[in-house]
C-alpha cells in the first residue's frame, strides 16, 4: 500500500473531512476514509492532526460559514430604540438555511458532536458566537432582560430544525418555518414589538 503523496498543509485535511462529513454524514467519516480521499495512509493522517483536531477544526469551519451568513445582517442603529428583535428571526432563518443547504454538517455541529469536541474552550466559545450580532442589535438593559427567553428562543429554533433534517414528525420545510415564527412569536413576542416576521 505505497502512498507518496504529500498533504499541503493541515487545512488540507480539514477541508477534506468537511466534504466527506457534507456528503456522507459523521457517521460514515474515518481517519481512513479520509486517507483514501486524500491518497494518503491513515497514519499519515495522524501525523498532521489527531482525530478530536481534525473535527474541532471542521465544526471552527461550520460556524465560519454560518458567521458569514449572519454577518449579511446589519442592525439599523433605529432597531435599537424601535422595541424590534429582528436579529433573532434572521439568526434563526440563516440556521434553518444552512441547516438546509448543509444538513450533515449541522447535524453534526449541533446533533453528533458530542461533549468530546464541545469541551474544546475555543469550540465551546463558538456556540455563542451570535451573541456578538444580538448585542450590536439590542440595548444593553433590554438584552439583560430578555436573555433567557433568547435562549429558550434558540434552544428550541435548534430543535426545531433538527426534527425537520431529521424528518421525525414528517414537517415540510413551511411547517418549520412557521413554527420557527410561532417560537418567536410566543417566546420573545412579548418583548420584541415591531417585528414583522
Amino acid at each position: 500500500m505505497g502512498r507518496d503523496r504529500i498533504i499541503s498543509d493541515s487545512m488540507q485535511l480539514v477541508r477534506t473531512a468537511y466534504s466527506i462529513i457534507d456528503q456522507d454524514g459523521f457517521e460514515n467519516f474515518s481517519a481512513r476514509k479520509l486517507a483514501e480521499v486524500l491518497g494518503v495512509s491513515h497514519m499519515t493522517v495522524y501525523n498532521y492532526m489527531d482525530r478530536d483536531e481534525i473535527l474541532g477544526a471542521v465544526i471552527v469551519m461550520g460556524f465560519a460559514a454560518l458567521e458569514e451568513r449572519f454577518s449579511l445582517y446589519a442592525p439599523p442603529s433605529a432597531r435599537r430604540e424601535d422595541g424590534s428583535c429582528a436579529v433573532f428571526t434572521h439568526i434563526a432563518t440563516e440556521l434553518f438555511d444552512f441547516a438546509k443547504a448543509h444538513p450533515n454538517i449541522y447535524r453534526f455541529m449541533f446533533q453528533d458532536s458530542g461533549g468530546f469536541v464541545r469541551d474544546q474552550p475555543r469550540i465551546r466559545e463558538l456556540y455563542s458566537s451570535s451573541i456578538g450580532l444580538i448585542r450590536e442589535s439590542i440595548a444593553p438593559e433590554r438584552l439583560n432582560e430578555i436573555r433567557g427567553d433568547a435562549y429558550l428562543f434558540f434552544v428550541l429554533v435548534n430543535g426545531l430544525i433538527l426534527g425537520n433534517l431529521n424528518k421525525r414528525h414528517s414537517v415540510t420545510d413551511e411547517e418549520c418555518s412557521s413554527n420557527i415564527a410561532r417560537a418567536y412569536e410566543l417566546i420573545l413576542g412579548r418583548h420584541c414589538a415591531g417585528t414583522i416576521l
